[in-house]
């Protein structure tokens, strides 16, 4: 496959994400990887 997008999530606080926070985002990424394949 190629690259067709970064998703760069940030906070200004330290430890702003946590294991839920990232798996949401994953299943996230994995939707919108699916709909551009």
């Amino acid at each position: 496959g190629r690259l067709l997008a970064v998703l760069d999530v940030d906070s200004d606080r330290l430890a702003a994400f946590d294991e839920t926070d990232q798996e949401h985002l994953e299943a996230l990424c994995q939707t919108l990887g699916k709909q551009f394949a």
